[in-house]
């Protein structure tokens, strides 16, 4: 089983903080009347040498396929939702595992279950992510793995705001004895959000987010751009962003160091 999703404690802090990479050249002489999709995000180790990549396939508007080096992805959709992703190692047909997303009325994530196939159709739960709001704004993940039918709560996340964006996210392991914490600060811009643009379910899209990792989720869940983020007690790093002529996200850095480049195709 290889699992993409990752909630250690150490992942977080270099996943964000140590991560570097190289950006992608790519001309910005795109007319003005042109519509353009994302194409290709590229993903560089701590070293700056590139890591991998994803390449996107599109059925109509909606991105149904991303494939990397070694595993790829398919979508399904429920209307304009992702409400599905099975994941594929490479050269195989049957996924490793699924996921299934499902939504509140309002169309905020509520669940994200991740199974694995065993005989036939059957499938067994792995693990769980149960969203939960207050007054429409995500409060709290609670991540369950599962043995079976039994569960058990693993880990906690939990959000604050400042308006629209979520300016603290605290996680807790709760499988170790005392439990372990870690609080990451995020500052923001007053810009709209950069990665939303790109797709409006970029989070559960584009590998970079691991299988909906939650500690990135506020770069996409707020309604603009984090410019800083530090674990509670430390100095924060800045994240900048490229954009091209079109407004079209290029690449993010931190700290100066790229870690993730976009690039997109225009007709």
């Amino acid at each position: 089983m290889n699992l993409t999703k990752t909630f250690g404690l150490a992942f977080l802090a270099s996943a964000l903080l140590l991560s570097a990479c190289k950006k992608d050249d790519d001309d910005d002489d795109t007319p003005a009347n042109v519509t353009c999709k994302l194409d290709k995000s590229v993903y560089f180790d701590g070293n700056g040498a590139r890591e991998d990549s994803a390449l996107f396939t599109y059925t109509g508007d909606k991105i149904t396929r991303a494939v990397t080096t070694d595993y790829y992805y398919t979508y399904e959709y429920s209307g304009d939702r992702v409400s599905r992703r099975n994941f594929f190692e490479t050269g195989e047909t049957t996924p490793a595992y699924f996921q299934r997303i499902t939504y509140n009325a309002d169309g905020t994530p509520n669940k994200i279950e991740t199974l694995i196939p065993t005989t036939g159709t059957n499938a067994e739960l792995y693990d769980q992510m149960n969203f939960i709001y207050s007054s429409g704004k995500l409060q709290k993940i609670d991540y369950l793995e599962y043995d079976g039918t039994t569960s058990e709560k693993t880990a906690e996340f939990t959000y604050t705001y400042t308006g629209n964006n979520i300016t603290s996210a605290t996680i807790t392991d709760l499988s170790t004895t005392p439990s372990q914490s870690l609080t990451l600060n995020y500052t923001y811009d007053t810009n709209p959000n950069a990665l939303l643009k790109q797709n409006a379910s970029i989070y559960y899209l584009d590998p970079f987010f691991g299988d909906a990792d939650p500690s990135l989720l506020p770069l996409t869940f707020s309604q603009n751009n984090a410019v800083s983020l530090g674990a509670q007690g430390q100095t924060p790093a800045p994240l900048t962003y490229t954009l091209d002529d079109r407004q079209n996200l290029k690449d993010i850095k931190v700290a100066s160091r790229f870690i993730v480049a976009y690039s997109y195709k225009c007709q």
